[in-house]
């Protein structure tokens, strides 16, 4: 079984959880046309046939003083809209290599966990075709330059916010790069927010090996080797070791 992760109780700070300021269009309480912010840019795209350009200049200068004044409540309320939608969704992540001895320290009782290494098939239709590999940054994804959201804002070139907030999604700090890690995202727009969350039993034939830690007790490999040839009879198990010439950890066919 594996188990997808509630966004909002992701131990590596998933990236929902901070209020980015990213917008996204498809929110329709912040572009309703009687906002007030959507009134405004409504205003300045008629002005421009109804006024001389000195006229046009004044008022677009005033309508623009009006907007600047009130866009920072706007993305701040918008930014923690999109944050709210983003962790109403199921996650998945996976790395790239079961060598990694940090990941083994903080994601499987420091060496005494479980890896497991997944691999997609042609005949089952799982959501780990579609994972989408992590991007890492110091820096927020962001809405656009001062330029670019002027233009949005009167119509002359749109943004593409979907997008944005889609690669909000997938990005992470970049001290977390060494994790290499890769993310199938479920956002559950259908889903109402009072559904308990639910573990999915996955197909047996997915799961290619399994790799116990170097540190794991004896009692418990033993035991879980039974479980495994029991459950899972076709995956491959192996038990880590330290390399005697380098960090690296070793594994071992059982």
């Amino acid at each position: 079984m594996v188990a997808s992760i509630d966004p909002g109780e992701f131990a590596d700070a998933f990236c929902a959880r901070n209020c980015e300021m990213v917008l996204a269009d498809s929110l329709p309480d912040y572009f309703d046309p009687h906002n007030r912010l959507h009134i405004a840019w409504n205003f300045l795209r008629e002005a421009r046939e109804r006024f001389s350009p000195d006229e046009l200049k004044k008022v677009f200068r005033e309508e623009a003083d009006k907007l600047a004044a009130t866009l920072p409540d706007h993305l701040e309320k918008l930014s923690k809209s999109v944050a709210t939608e983003m962790v109403h969704a199921k996650i998945l992540c996976v790395a790239e290599d079961v060598n990694n001895v940090v990941m083994w320290s903080h994601y499987a009782q420091e060496h005494r966990g479980v890896a497991f290494k997944l691999k997609c098939l042609d005949d089952i239709d799982h959501p780990l075709i579609a994972a989408r590999k992590v991007t890492y940054s110091d820096q927020y994804v962001e809405a656009g330059t001062a330029l670019q959201l002027a233009e949005h804002f009167t119509g002359v070139k749109k943004i593409d916010l979907n997008s944005l907030v889609w690669e909000t999604v997938f990005m992470k700090h970049a001290d977390w790069s060494y994790e290499r890690e890769w993310r199938c995202y479920w956002p559950l727009i259908r889903e109402p927010r009072d559904v308990p969350h639910v573990d999915e039993r996955e197909n047996a034939r997915i799961f290619d090996s399994i790799y116990f830690g170097c540190r794991m007790p004896q009692s418990v490999i033993e035991e879980m080797t039974a479980l495994c040839r029991d459950q899972l009879p076709n995956a491959h198990i192996f038990k880590a070791r330290k390399s005697h010439t380098n960090f690296d950890l070793v594994f071992d066919l059982l």
